[in-house]
């Protein structure tokens, strides 16, 4: 009796791991995050075996960095590492992550049951450097819905979904002793000691009056101290009393013309600095009329694609709503100018041939394909109508053509 109640309590367990496998097996994934390690990261991921933070070397070994990962495609955005039976370039879509592909496999990425996983384990790639570790570090281990996507669809996602807070970061600091440099003042009083001379040589070569070596030797400045009295008229010639001599005027009026110089200095660096940020700001505006471009572009194209999808190839005297939809594109167009009869007669068929000889599908009406709604012709269409949707889409959102000049549309 006993072997019988074991029997089924066996058969009942059974089934229901079996259930669960397959209901999570469709639904879910285990997954965990790597990245690429940089040279002179801040940090890299903390060992609890060594207990230290891992040296670069470590960090490429136990990340996996290669030049190329086991699909022999170079390491991109959207990547991410399968158990085997996941064929490369599956496009898989993570819920809160967005559109993968798949590209890479390695020993550790397995299927449910292996190593302790409930699910299929998955591991995503997060791009480089410290961020993406505390990124990667952050997102941990983590079971997530799933569904596959067609192979036509677009890898898209948003990293920054990712929170990279700095405590994920377990790395024991090195307190350094933060040394005080005192500045060295060569303004106020005569020099006296080996880094103020240097010191002095170096306000020279900043101000390119000198071009020697910074010896602190005296000498080796006192022809540039003369000509710098001659010019600021401090001595008239090299026989003046004080000629060449570092003394109370020559420094007060040295230190005038250094402010002056690193006020100039510091206004070119704003400049430059407000340069830049014009050019960032200029680029920025340029990426998001770009962005709005491309999505008006696609909405116009997926509009026209339905409108053209609607009609079918007519023949002649057909009467039906798919030859009315082709008259009334053709009237929107300005081939068309009668009533939409929805038959396909001597009109439209002439209307027909009149877009096909403008569009150079045809060289006059006696073609073989002269009339016949075909493939180029439907394409031309596409475009046309594509083009005039993409029209009125920037004119419903105020849209300004004019700054798009640096992108090449590209035509469907």
């Amino acid at each position: 009796m006993k072997k019988y109640i074991l029997l089924l309590l066996f058969i009942a367990g059974t089934f229901i791991l079996n259930t669960t496998s397959a209901e999570s097996n469709e639904t879910y994934f285990v997954v965990t995050a790597y990245y690429s390690p940089l040279p002179d990261q801040e940090h890299y991921s903390y060992s609890v075996y060594t207990k230290r933070e891992r040296t670069y070397e470590e960090e490429k070994r136990l990340q996996w960095e290669w030049i190329r990962w086991a699909s022999w495609k170079k390491v991109f955005s959207g990547m991410l590492a399968a158990p085997k039976n996941y064929k490369f370039w599956t496009k898989i879509y993570l819920e809160w992550l967005g559109v993968w592909e798949v590209a890479d496999r390695w020993w550790a990425i397995v299927n449910k049951w292996v190593r302790g996983h409930w699910y299929d384990r998955i591991d995503v790639w997060m791009w480089y450097g410290d961020e993406w570790l505390k990124r990667a570090t952050y997102w941990g281990k983590r079971t997530i819905k799933w569904e596959f996507l067609s192979k036509n669809s677009h890898v898209s996602l948003d990293y920054t979904n990712i929170p990279s807070p700095n405590w994920v970061i377990k790395s024991k600091s090195i307190k350094k002793k933060i040394v005080v440099k005192k500045e060295i003042d060569v303004f106020s009083k005569k020099l006296t000691t080996k880094d103020e001379f240097i010191k002095l040589q170096e306000v020279l070569t900043d101000m390119n009056l000198y071009t020697g070596a910074l010896d602190w030797e005296y000498k080796s400045i006192i022809d540039v101290i003369y000509d710098f009295q001659l010019e600021n008229k401090i001595v008239k010639w090299i026989y003046s009393p004080w000629a060449g001599s570092y003394w109370p005027i020559t420094r007060s009026t040295l230190s005038q013309k250094y402010k002056l110089y690193l006020q100039r200095k510091e206004e070119e660096r704003l400049e430059l600095v407000r340069i830049q940020e014009e050019k960032e700001k200029e680029e920025a505006r340029k990426k998001e009329l770009e962005k709005k471009y491309n999505e008006y572009n696609e909405l116009a194209f997926q509009k026209a694609d339905l409108e053209v999808k609607s009609i079918w190839t007519p023949k002649f005297w057909d009467v039906s709503h798919s030859v009315r939809n082709l008259q009334l594109k053709l009237k929107q167009l300005g081939y068309f100018n009668y009533k939409d009869t929805a038959i396909y007669w001597n009109i439209t068929k002439e209307s027909v041939i009149a877009y096909q000889i403008d569009k150079n599908i045809i060289k006059s009406k006696n073609d073989l394909w002269a009339w016949i709604f075909w493939p180029k012709t439907k394409q031309a269409l596409k475009n046309d109508l594509k083009e005039q949707f993409f029209q009125e889409i920037v004119r419903e959102n105020n849209f300004n053509l004019n700054e798009l000049v640096f992108i090449k549309k590209d035509r469907i």
